[in-house]
């Protein structure tokens, strides 16, 4: 744990300590600000990339206070410049919400656009790594980020570590169909795996969505060209037999694109390439859907009443594709739960990815604070 700034008898301060570029206490000015974070045993304590992504820090702090405000069981920490985020959180009011986050200083900010290896390596002391550190520390039970998915995980791996039979970790991210919603694993994290890797995601896509979902005996199915159990290439038809052999596994067999959309699985399982060419058609139709319901109800008058008419009826149906809804990807097979947040992402997604930790922590029974 970080050290504690002294503070004398009676002061209020003496359930709070104080983070600034380390460990070091220094004054409060109008420059360094302060949030007083409260080491309560009842709480569950997050570290957010408060410098990663498109719209940060704004759009970040705006989620982290959203979330304190909707989960009172939750204290963050904000992982930054505290000379950027101080004055954005000095905006926020209310003596709990201010006791329940903190600024952890970090002087680095790893960019979208450079290497993961070399980010991780150097830039020790960039907002991405001095919060992956925290809860490597023990100081924090999750982690939320929104900047670059390659030093993501490639520092998640090397900061928080691996479970002992996980071999590599994949995206996980839920998509609509039909009947409600799928979890499709990787996503981009493993662009070439093994038949092997393709089972171990099934497994871990089990336990998230029981703990996190909900469903408590999902179906499993491999995303192939063909329903056929010989159709796909030699890594699909050989997972497909590591599947079928799989005595634990409920699984149903290989799914088409068009299974995909009617729900024919709860768990799609595939390589990152794959998977994350999937994840990027949805989001495009989705904007292509959005921008054709607009012009046709903007057309004239009578489609702007008829717009009126049925808003409410479409917000409800557009809802499952929209992915600020969904808070983020999660990193399954770490010692710890790490999200990936959509990089252009906006304060009611960072909130979501937030709360998404919460309820996945409760679940495993993780309800204690550092």
């Amino acid at each position: 744990m970080r050290n504690q700034t002294p503070s004398p008898p009676g002061d209020t301060r003496d359930r709070a300590f104080f983070c600034h570029k380390g460990s070091a206490p220094v004054k409060n000015t109008e420059i360094d600000i302060f949030i007083v974070f409260c080491n309560n045993i009842s709480m569950i304590n997050l570290a957010i990339d408060a410098m990663g992504g498109d719209h940060a820090p704004e759009e970040v702090v705006k989620g982290a206070v959203l979330a304190v405000k909707k989960c009172d069981e939750v204290m963050l920490s904000l992982t930054g410049i505290p000379e950027v985020i101080g004055p954005l959180l000095k905006k926020t009011t209310g003596k709990d919400i201010n006791e329940r986050i903190r600024i952890v200083g970090a002087s680095e900010v790893i960019g979208t656009g450079d290497h993961p290896v070399k980010s991780v390596r150097e830039k020790k002391d960039s907002s991405m790594m001095v919060g992956m550190k925290l809860v490597r520390d023990g100081e924090a039970k999750a982690f939320v980020s929104g900047g670059n998915s390659g030093a993501l995980m490639v520092g998640a791996q090397v900061v928080i570590g691996r479970s002992s039979n996980v071999s590599r970790p994949p995206f996980a991210h839920p998509i609509p169909h039909a009947r409600g919603r799928s979890l499709l694993l990787d996503c981009g994290a493993n662009v070439d795996v093994r038949p092997e890797h393709i089972l171990s995601f099934a497994y871990l896509g089990i336990d998230y969505m029981k703990n996190t979902m909900g469903t408590m005996n999902p179906t499993v199915g491999l995303v192939n060209i063909g329903a056929e159990e010989s159709k796909g290439n030699a890594l699909t038809v050989e997972a497909y037999q590591l599947l079928k052999e799989a005595g634990d596994i409920d699984f149903v067999g290989n799914v088409e694109p068009t299974g995909i959309t009617e729900g024919q699985a709860d768990i799609l399982v595939c390589d990152g390439f794959t998977g994350n060419m999937i994840i990027k058609l949805y989001e495009g139709m989705g904007k292509l859907f959005k921008g054709i319901l607009t012009r046709t109800f903007t057309a004239d008058a009578g489609t702007k009443l008829g717009a009126l008419l049925v808003r409410n009826v479409l917000r409800k149906e557009w809802e499952p594709f929209d992915a600020h809804s969904y808070g983020g990807a999660p990193i399954l097979g770490l010692n710890a739960p790490v999200i990936k947040v959509h990089g252009n992402a906006v304060a009611d997604e960072y909130c979501n990815a937030i709360m998404q930790c919460i309820e996945y922590l409760k679940a495993k029974g993780e309800k204690h604070g550092v």
